[in-house]
């Protein structure tokens, strides 16, 4: 493996759809959950920004099983979705 070019910030994917898809969810629960698409796993992941007593991330195979889980996550936390 080489080492990247000097001055290099980071690895920069191309983007595709799913990528924004994963905006739309987060934006969908206001930000609450950080959202992105796993290039190299092709899954949907989600961390949420501050639910008391749980760290961690959630993945899912859709957007809508992402969208699912987040909310679960957030009924089970106590915040239905509040921000």
């Amino acid at each position: 493996m080489r080492n990247p070019p000097a001055g290099a910030t980071g690895l920069q994917l191309a983007r595709v759809p799913q990528d924004d898809t994963a905006r739309r969810i987060q934006a969908q629960v206001g930000g609450r959950w950080v959202c992105w698409y796993g290039h190299a796993t092709g899954h949907y992941w989600a961390m949420p920004r501050a639910i008391d007593g749980w760290y961690g991330a959630v993945e899912a195979t859709t957007p809508d099983r992402l969208a699912a889980l987040i909310a679960r996550f957030e009924t089970d936390s106590g915040r239905g979705g509040r921000p």
